[in-house]
């Protein structure tokens, strides 16, 4: 289910050449917080300084399922334990000629049983830390974007939390 189609409007309109399909979710911990990842650095959207859902890009031939337990891991060293569908949130972002196709989740995880992350070289130039958040915390943060990026990933992130 489509639940919305943003298009860019902090950066020049130009022409969509490539398709990106990723998966999203929010992590619910057994202390009924939610753990996102804190981007900091810079790159060609500029500086950087928000938090985002965890999620990336679907690779080759993978399922939602096999995606999903690969990027909990990989971003945060938990195990997924279960999760169930939000809704698909569609994304222009003209910078890099990108419509992007997120598929939103909903998840919980057990924090006691960590295991190492596998992070790319890019998102260890960016990832700072993991940050757990109360849904207050997360509304307030959503609701507050600072930077043209984090207006677009927060737009994005915001109304999928509040469809939960």
């Amino acid at each position: 289910m489509i639940l919305k189609r943003f298009d860019d409007t902090e950066y020049p309109k130009t022409l969509i050449t490539h398709l990106r399909h990723t998966v999203r979710i929010f992590l619910k911990t057994e202390r009924n917080t939610y753990v996102f990842v804190k981007i900091k650095g810079s790159d060609d959207f500029g500086e950087r300084n928000h938090i985002e859902s965890i999620g990336g890009g679907i690779e080759g031939f993978e399922t939602f399922d096999e995606a999903l337990h690969r990027e909990v891991l990989e971003e945060t060293g938990y195990e997924l334990l279960d999760y169930s569908y939000i809704g698909t949130i569609i994304d222009r972002y003209y910078l890099i000629a990108r419509e992007t196709h997120s598929h939103f989740f909903i998840g919980s995880i057990n924090t006691t049983n960590k295991h190492e992350t596998k992070l790319t070289s890019l998102e260890e130039s960016l990832f700072d830390k993991l940050v757990e958040l109360s849904e207050e915390e997360v509304l307030e943060e959503l609701n507050n974007p600072k930077t043209k990026i984090a207006n677009l990933i927060y737009q994005r992130d915001l109304l999928a939390f509040k469809n939960m």
